[in-house]
């Protein structure tokens, strides 16, 4: 196995250039962690604000002392040699948490460390050494306010007196050391061919196993089997009691501890399994045989073209790159070679490659000029995805229902084609049929029965020099432009934002898919914004906010956090849609969210870079759109009947403060539920509907293609300002969606009338 690069190490080739060392032992992790140098508290109205600074800290901090524990900083720590030998079991890991333990069990040291871990000890061991603060940069699993250490890093923590011998000694283990509590492995009543493999050391040179389900806080042997096999992995793993974990194989050089003994941690569901320890892993295995690999080693010997390997160099701080412009990104099939051999094919005489997965090119003067610097080759130790990282794409479309006589899955070659920038792709059901897919820089209309393509369209513009992306990675945000009675006009989509392989772009792009030779239609936005969020308003207006202004999707993949909100009007003249709203002290990046309020208000929520600079975001805002801000009365109504049919006429009795009723407005908006610039779900329409002083009749809209079954918030208008929404269905259940499976604690809601 090859290495490529680390979590925020670069692998580094050079032409002609021989290998920089260095002498320092210090070993770091390879996973990307989060920091939060945040100190801004913000409430949203029109205009975003930030309080003002006050002595008390306000963003995360290592804590200085609990009771009679004093920090003695951030230590380093080893897996295979634990600086503090015991391992105990916290649930919502605090610095107090794990000090209380350590101290119940008699120990006068205590540990946090990688968020969720905590270890005791009279003495620090095994070469445990103080290292500089940064690289205790991991929020406590229990406290988003303080540090609990980082990968191969402890909060350290001294008690300042005696304390007492344990009442009940015992428990513990990790790393080798600690006692064992009656708890061991399950050996019997295992489904199908699951067996115990063996308690396997892990995380010594990264993860052994691949992928980690959410903490379970009822986790047994039994439960992280089944939820393994659920999703399709041959392995499952216990760890530090509530830690399940999946695999195909045995990773980074895993193997079998000296004892099995050491896996003695007590499930958190059961106190008589064992789930692993503190990097122990308790395996299970459902074939008799799977594969092992060894820890990856850089390749040095037989590299393409005048490259040599130059060392490992370190990424500088603040989310910064040492190769800023021409970054590839691949999943599936990164590997030194091929990294180099793109790099040559465009005469760049460095390569490099970082996060298993990431290819850069540069010019030798970005090594010395970006502020990058050489780091222990321990800090580069990630294996590239050719050796088994991930699996093979699987470029296809799910169809739900299964059709009669028609399978499940149906392979599409452009998917294949198009790999790795077209995931999350946008799709849309359009009003004289078919779905409209949009994915990396290309759209199709397909057959909405045989999903046959029926239309290509042209390619979408990007940057005013080069080719550009619009679904993730490149990730932009897509929107059906409002549809208004009689829908005779062709629908319009849009898509905002993305990215030229870290270029973020300053554009729209938008197009009419049915009409024959239709071609997109460019307009410029007020700054560039890659990872766009975008939530449709009652009002026809689109609310655009939040992202990058450089980068593109992913972890620590992206600068520059873009604070300023913007409204597009489609009703306005191309070129005159734009406006400037308020901004924010918030970053909203990396899996962030705009969702719309019953009371026409928008909330924003999430942001998880893990850039070393922005932290994990647990603080929502509300921004109030213009439409709410000019002291007016928002309307209300009153409605009986909440499930519509196609063309059906439903009455409402609305009340206008500001009136008359020749200025009203309804909208209908469908229920949204949106991921990575996927908006499954949005449509604005604009239906019929008829008055008679206060009481009116609206017509639903004519069919699905116009208007897909499912909920949609029906909002009256009075002038500018929306009511509060609620819910109408329209077309019913079709799908049968609403017959959930039988559960005797659940009545599920079934397909009838609301």
């Amino acid at each position: 196995m090859e290495i490529c690069g680390g979590g925020n190490g670069l692998t580094v080739y050079q032409y002609g250039v021989q290998a920089t060392t260095t002498t320092t032992t210090t070993t770091s992790s390879t996973a990307a962690t989060s920091t939060s140098t945040s100190t801004s508290t913000s409430t949203s109205t029109s205009t975003s604000t930030s309080t003002s600074a006050t002595p008390t800290p306000t963003g995360p901090s290592i804590l200085p002392a609990y009771g009679n524990w004093i920090s003695q900083g951030c230590w380093s720590d080893d897996p295979g040699a634990r600086s503090l030998p015991i391992g105990m079991q916290t649930t919502g890991n605090t610095v107090q948490k794990c000090a209380d333990a350590c101290y119940a069990a008699g120990y006068s040291y205590s540990g946090t460390e990688y968020s969720a871990e905590c270890y005791c000890g009279n003495a620090v061991v095994n070469n445990g050494a103080k290292q500089t603060d940064d690289g205790c940069n991991m929020l406590c699993s229990g406290d988003n306010m303080h540090y609990c250490g980082g990968p191969f890093r402890l909060n350290l923590y001294k008690y300042n007196g005696v304390v007492p011998p344990p009442t009940n000694p015992g428990g513990g283990g990790g790393g080798g050391g600690g006692g064992g509590g009656a708890v061991g492995p399950v050996t019997t009543g295992l489904p199908g061919n699951w067996h115990y493999a063996g308690c396997y050391v892990d995380n010594q040179f990264g993860r052994v196993m691949s992928f980690q389900p959410p903490q379970n806080a009822q986790n047994t042997i039994q439960t992280c089997i089944a939820t393994c096999q659920g999703q399709g992995f041959n392995l499952a793993g216990t760890e530090y009691g509530a830690e399940c974990w999946c695999s195909n194989s045995i990773n980074n050089g895993g193997a079998l501890a000296s004892a099995d003994t050491q896996c003695n941690m007590a499930c958190s569901g059961s106190a008589t399994q064992a789930c692993g320890a503190g990097n122990r892993l308790s395996v299970y295995s459902a074939v008799n045989t799977f594969p092992s690999y060894p820890v990856p080693t850089a390749k040095k010997t037989n590299l393409p073209g005048g490259y040599t390997y130059t060392g490992c160099y370190t990424e500088p701080a603040g989310g910064l790159r040492i190769f800023p412009l021409y970054q590839i990104t691949d999943k599936i099939n990164n590997s030194v070679d091929t990294c180099l051999n793109k790099c040559a094919a465009f005469g760049y005489e460095v390569s490099a490659v970082e996060y298993g997965q990431e290819c850069f090119c540069g010019s030798a003067s970005d090594l010395t000029s970006n502020g990058g610097a050489v780091a222990p080759e321990a800090d580069c130790s990630m294996a590239c995805p050719e050796e088994g990282s991930n699996g093979a794409p699987v470029p296809s479309l799910e169809v739900l229902p299964k059709p009669a006589g028609g399978p499940t899955f149906l392979t599409m070659d452009w998917l294949l084609r198009t790999d790795p920038n077209n995931l999350y792709p946008f799709a849309f059901v359009l009003p004289g049929g078919g779905i409209l897919v949009i994915y990396y820089n290309e759209a199709r209309i397909l057959d909405e029965k045989t999903f046959a393509t029926t239309k290509t369209l042209p390619i979408i513009p990007g940057t005013v020099t080069s080719p550009a992306g619009r679904t993730y990675p490149m990730e932009g945000t897509a929107m059906l432009l409002p549809q208004y009675y009689p829908y005779t006009d062709p629908v319009e989509v849009i898509v905002c934002g993305g990215s030229a392989n870290g270029i973020a772009l300053d554009n729209c792009a938008r197009i009419q898919p049915e009409v024959e030779g239709a071609q997109w239609i460019v307009e410029r936005m007020p700054s560039q914004r890659v990872m766009t969020i975008m939530t449709a308003l009652p009002d026809g207006t689109y609310m655009i906010m939040g992202g990058a202004q450089q980068g593109v999707a992913g972890f620590g993949l992206a600068t520059k956090p873009n604070l300023q909100a913007i409204l597009y009007d489609p009703t306005q003249p191309k070129h005159q849609r734009f406006s400037i709203l308020g901004t924010t002290s918030v970053a909203r990046l990396y899996h962030s969210e705009a969702t719309l309020l019953h009371d026409g208000r928008v909330l924003v929520t999430g942001s998880d870079p893990e850039d070393n600079l922005n932290p994990q975001e647990y603080r929502m805002e509300v921004y109030i759109p213009p439409y709410l801000t000019a002291n007016r009365i928002q309307p209300s109504y009153t409605i009986t009947n909440r499930d519509w049919t196609y063309n059906g006429l439903y009455n409402i009795n609305v009340v206008l403060p500001q009136g008359p009723v020749a200025n009203m407005r309804i909208s209908l908006l469908g229920a949204v539920s949106t991921t990575h610039g996927a908006s499954f779900g949005q449509r604005t329409i604009f239906p019929k509907f008829t008055c008679n002083v206060n009481a009116c009749t609206i017509t639903a809209p004519t069919n699905a293609h116009v208007c897909p079954p499912g909920w949609y918030q029906l909002f009256v208008l009075d002038g500018p300002t929306p009511s509060n929404s609620q819910w109408v269905r329209i077309g019913g259940d079709p799908a049968s969606l609403g017959n959930w499976p039988a559960d005797p604690a659940f009545s599920p809601p079934g397909m009838g009338p609301i």
